[in-house]
């Protein structure tokens, strides 16, 4: 019983070790296979290509290539037939460089391989088995621009592509074009068909063509409406400024569209625009915003003195024309300047030290009262204003308005809700300011008055002067009597009935005195002139001659209007108003 346990036990093993030799004959085996299959470039049997009428199984990648030049050959003679709706159009391979990509050849080859050493060994014992390796796709390429060119002529070439509806704005009517509708190829579905038909070497493709409609794109009316609309607005003075007007336009929407669903493809219509002016244009802004006279005033100066009459027509052309907007701000000696030679203003007379001499702008203080007057008149608010240190007889107490550059200024804000505009002149003798706008409703009219509480007569002063002959006398500054006084603007209704009066200041004027120049200026005896010849002696001695007498003639009264009395330039440092 032990000998067969042994026997039995020993056959066991020697069975065992022939087992464990055929796995490892086998193992090397498949590694020989694998070996040879993964360095080999053949390319394995049950490896298909799935579109072309080519076979490249159990070929090397250089007799694949042979093969499938071959076929390429015969792809470019193979005929192709395109129809659409039974109209034909015909072309060769050849005539679309149909090709079949090198790729194929590489993807073959590499079939059975992709997953390494072992899966060549594998690959190998599948094609000597006749398994089914690997179908490989052949994506073949082409001119498609040629392709397309074969497929439009088979359809309306100008209809082939859609052609949106089309708006021209011009300048009284909009031009509109109604568009049409195209037609796409599915050239997708086209191309799949072509591959599917391609590899199909000894029979003739006939491929048929299927369309999309494309629809043309139709004029948007309502973009088209927001394009072209303005609202219309009135033209305006902003910010300094003249804005012009905006003119309306528009169009009747909805017609238009009724219109243009009406035509036939590629018609054409006209949509007329509708203007709307505005009330208020640039040409009439002027006569709405400054149409009417909200204050003017105006004083009187002697034409005759040339240098102080050009003085007041540059000042009153200076201010002339300015606009001011709601809330802004008038400076005479911003708009002015300062007063010099190179600016154009001319000697003429002031006032300084209590004497009238002459002096730089002499005048220009008459244009500040006559603006003052039109301000208050206007109800515009006065910002910055002092009287005269003297009383200037061209406005009554408390109505004038003296400035001196640097130091004193005249100013006003535009307290209204529109814009003014100051109108000024000065020519012929008389000087004008208006002050130009637009009234509010039942708008009060005002007046001024001037109320004297005390009057101070000036006094007479007699100076002696060294430059005027003796026996003569000038009266260099005329007598003007000193006041004080008050203003007041009175605030009248539509019937002329008082509603309010308003106290504007409370003024004092130093009275202006008379001085009078007399002359000391001595006067030399005349005398009997020297012979350049020696006299002739006579028997009879000369007599002595009597002097003459010389009588002194009458002064002259100077004419009060030699020193007018509309000084009103402050000159001197000790001026105080």
């Amino acid at each position: 019983m032990s000998k067969l346990l042994r026997s039995s036990g020993t056959g066991k093993k020697v069975f065992g070790v022939i087992l464990v030799l055929i796995i490892l004959i086998l193992i090397a085996g498949f590694i020989g296979i694998s070996f040879a299959a993964s360095n080999s470039d053949r390319i394995f049997k049950g490896v298909k290509i799935s579109n072309l009428s080519v076979q490249l199984e159990d070929l090397t990648k250089d007799e694949a290539m042979t093969a499938l030049s071959s076929f390429e050959e015969q792809l470019g003679k193979k005929k192709f037939v395109l129809n659409y709706n039974g109209t034909t159009a015909e072309f060769y391979g050849k005539d679309i460089n149909l090709k079949v990509p090198v790729s194929v050849v590489d993807n073959a080859a590499n079939a059975g391989r992709e997953d390494g050493f072992f899966s060549s060994g594998v690959s190998f014992i599948k094609s000597i088995l006749g398994m089914e390796i690997a179908t490989i796709d052949a994506d073949l390429t082409y001119d498609k621009d040629t392709l397309k060119t074969y497929v439009s002529s088979l359809i309306a070439t100008s209809g082939a592509q859609a052609v949106s509806g089309d708006a021209q704005i011009l300048d009284d009517v909009i031009k509109v074009k109604k568009g049409h509708d195209g037609m796409t190829p599915k050239y997708d579905e086209l191309e799949k068909n072509l591959f599917a038909t391609a590899g199909l070497l000894d029979n003739t493709s006939a491929i048929n063509v299927d369309v999309e409609i494309q629809k043309a794109a139709e004029v948007d009316f309502d973009a088209l409406y927001n394009k072209v609309y303005k609202k219309k607005s009135n033209a305006t003075y902003e910010n300094g400024k003249y804005v012009a007007e905006v003119v309306g336009v528009s169009f009747d929407k909805n017609r238009a569209y009724t219109e243009y669903r009406a035509l036939l493809p590629d018609g054409e219509m006209e949509i007329k625009l509708i203007k709307d002016v505005p009330e208020v244009t640039t040409e009439n802004l002027d006569s709405v915003l400054f149409g009417e006279e909200l204050g003017k005033f105006k004083t009187y100066y002697n034409a005759s003195n040339l240098n102080r009459s050009s003085n007041l027509n540059l000042a009153a052309n200076s201010i002339n024309g300015k606009i001011y907007a709601p809330g802004e701000e008038f400076s005479y000696n911003d708009v002015l300047g300062e007063r010099t030679a190179a600016r154009g203003y001319k000697e003429a007379h002031v006032y300084s030290g209590g004497e009238v001499v002459d002096g730089l702008g002499g005048g220009i203080c008459q244009v500040s009262s006559t603006l003052y007057n039109a301000v208050l008149l206007a109800d515009l608010q006065v910002t910055e204003r002092k009287n005269h240190m003297f009383y200037p007889e061209y406005v009554e107490p408390s109505f004038d308005a003296t400035v001196a550059f640097g130091s004193i200024d005249f100013k006003f804000k535009n307290n209204r809700s529109t814009p003014i505009k100051i109108v000024a002149s000065a020519k012929g003798g008389v000087c004008t300011v208006s002050i130009m706008g637009k009234k509010e409703d039942d708008e009060p009219t005002i007046s001024l008055y001037s109320k004297v509480i005390s009057k101070k007569e000036p006094v007479s002063i007699t100076r002696n002067d060294p430059t005027l002959e003796e026996g003569k006398s000038v009266v260099s500054q005329n007598p003007v009597v000193g006041y004080v006084s008050e203003g007041y603007k009175i605030y009248k209704d539509a019937n002329g009935k008082e509603i309010k009066r308003e106290k504007i200041s409370s003024d004092t004027y130093t009275p202006t005195n008379k001085i009078t120049k007399i002359g000391t200026k001595k006067v030399a005896t005349p005398t009997t002139p020297v012979p350049t010849t020696a006299p002739v002696v006579t028997e009879e001695p000369p007599t002595t001659p009597t002097p003459a007498t010389v009588t002194p003639p009458t002064p002259t009264p100077t004419p009060s209007t030699q020193w007018p009395t509309g000084w009103d330039t402050p000159l001197n440092p000790d001026y105080k108003g």
